[in-house]
């Protein structure tokens, strides 16, 4: 077999082998369901630091037809004054638009101020569509 056939053979599994190894990743989480398990075991929830909540809402267009919750993960530090900094994503469902929305809604969100040093926090945020407000 020539050389040029044998690279062309391995191009696809080259290809493959980031999303193997787990160097590609990507916050989806699959669903709000799985979401809540893999919180539960992280460290630092800040949930009981919450002072005042920002409104977390979800556009409709970024549910599917059969969906009705959103959820996000998101990993913050907090400053002395209870401001949320340095805020990622960790996960979302069901499209990256719910984890941008998500980290609008910590702008308005205060925590309980504190030396946390460089802390990291982590935070769920919830979203029901058919839910009474």
């Amino acid at each position: 077999m020539s050389k040029s056939i044998k690279m062309r053979m391995k191009s696809p599994l080259l290809l493959l082998l980031p999303l193997l190894l787990g160097f590609v990743t990507d916050a989806y989480a699959g669903s709000c369901a799985e979401m809540e398990h893999r919180y539960e075991s992280m460290p630092s929830h800040a949930d009981g630091l919450i002072a005042r909540r920002g409104k977390f809402s979800v556009p409709s267009q970024m549910f599917g037809r059969f969906e009705s919750r959103a959820c996000a993960i998101v990993s913050f530090h907090i400053d002395g004054s209870g401001g949320a900094y340095d805020v990622r994503v960790a996960s979302y469902h069901p499209s990256q638009g719910i984890g941008r929305a998500a980290m609008e809604a910590l702008k308005g969100y205060e925590f309980t101020p504190g030396d946390y040093g460089d802390k990291l926090f982590v935070l769920m945020l919830k979203y029901n569509r058919f839910e009474l407000k």
